[in-house]
C-alpha cells in the first residue's frame, strides 16, 4: 500500500509543480499589468499599453505609430478601446508563441528571416502552395522592402494584421495542429 501511495504522490507531484509554475506566471503577469495600469482602473488604455510595448524592447520599441495602433487593436480583442488583464495575458502568450516560431524560421539566428529561410519552412509545411505564392507572401510581408522579414513583419503576418490571399489562415491552422500534438 505504501508503494502505491508513493506512486500516487509521484504522479501528483509534477502536476502540482506545473500548477504552481502556472500560478507563479499568473502572479507575475498580474504584477506587470498592475504596474502598467497607471490609472488603477484594471484596464490599459492605448498609452499604457504602448508603455508595455516599449518595455518589451527589441522590435517593439521601433514600431511606427500605425504599427503601434495595429498591435493595440490586435490586443484589444473585445474592441472596447482598452486592454484588460485577460486580453493582456493572451497578447503576451501570442507574442511568446510568435517569438518561438520566429526563432524556428530564422535558421541562422540573425534576427531576420530571409526569403530562402521562409521558402524552406513553407515547403516543409506542405500547404499545397506554389513557390510563387510563397515568394509573393514574403514580399508582401516585407513591408519595408529590405528583403528580410523582421519580427514585427512576421508578427503582423502570423496574426492576420495583413493577409490578402488566405495563406496566413493555412499557416496558422498548421501551427495550431503542430503545437497541439
Amino acid at each position: 500500500r505504501r508503494a502505491s501511495e508513493g506512486a500516487e504522490e509521484a504522479a501528483v507531484g509534477p502536476a502540482d509543480d506545473a500548477d504552481e509554475g502556472a500560478a507563479d506566471d499568473d502572479k507575475e503577469l498580474k504584477k506587470v499589468f498592475l504596474k502598467l495600469d497607471a490609472k488603477g482602473d484594471g484596464l490599459l488604455d492605448q498609452t499604457e499599453f504602448l508603455k508595455a510595448l516599449a518595455l518589451c524592447g527589441s522590435a517593439f520599441d521601433q514600431l511606427s505609430e500605425k504599427e503601434q495602433e495595429q498591435i493595440f487593436k490586435f490586443a484589444d480583442t473585445n474592441k472596447d478601446g482598452k486592454v484588460n488583464l485577460e486580453e493582456f495575458g493572451k497578447w503576451i502568450a501570442i507574442t511568446k508563441e510568435n517569438l518561438a516560431l520566429f526563432g524556428l524560421v530564422d535558421a541562422d539566428s540573425d534576427g531576420f528571416i530571409t526569403e530562402e529561410e521562409w521558402l524552406s519552412v513553407m515547403k516543409k509545411m506542405e500547404l499545397g502552395v506554389s513557390e510563387e505564392a510563397i515568394a509573393k507572401a514574403f514580399k508582401r510581408t516585407d513591408a519595408n522592402d529590405d528583403n528580410v522579414m523582421n519580427f514585427i513583419e512576421f508578427f503582423r503576418y502570423m496574426n492576420g494584421i495583413s493577409d490578402e490571399d488566405g495563406l496566413f489562415k493555412r499557416i496558422r491552422a498548421w501551427v495550431r495542429r503542430m503545437f497541439k500534438k
